[in-house]
């Protein structure tokens, strides 16, 4: 969400596994690069458009929803 002009990431405290972990993480600085791109967050073309730079760098998912 943005507050002021600054983008605010909110992610629970803990998490049971350490790769929903990253995948919560890698979703989130999708859409904080999606601000500084262009000012907007959404799940939509720029947002798939990282799924398989994803994949490729890091093995993980990279969807919508986050199966936790």
């Amino acid at each position: 969400r943005c507050v002021n002009g600054d983008v605010v990431i909110c992610m629970r405290r803990e998490y049971d596994e350490r790769n929903t972990f990253l995948t919560v993480l890698v979703h989130e600085m999708v859409h904080q690069y999606q601000w500084h791109t262009d000012k907007r967050m959404t799940h939509g073309k720029t947002f798939y458009e990282w799924v398989q730079r994803v994949k490729t760098a890091t093995g993980l998912p990279l969807n919508e929803y986050i199966d936790d």
